[in-house]
């Protein structure tokens, strides 16, 4: 896939990150997401790519 479809792709709208960030625990823990190596819910979901985010900015960080 090409970069710039990737991005587009993987980029919420704000009212998408509004949505994910006001959800409760109990919410986020009941709505599942299927992935090739397993199911996260969506409260996993959230805590992995905020950390998968900053490492890769941080790498970023150190390749410029």
């Amino acid at each position: 896939m090409a970069q710039d479809l990737a991005s587009r792709d993987l980029a919420l709208s704000a009212d998408e990150v509004e949505a994910i960030e006001s959800l409760s625990d109990d919410r986020g823990r009941n709505f599942v997401v299927d992935f090739p190596f397993g199911a996260l819910n969506l409260y996993q979901v959230a805590e992995w790519v905020g950390k998968h985010a900053m490492r890769h900015r941080a790498q970023l960080t150190r390749l410029s």
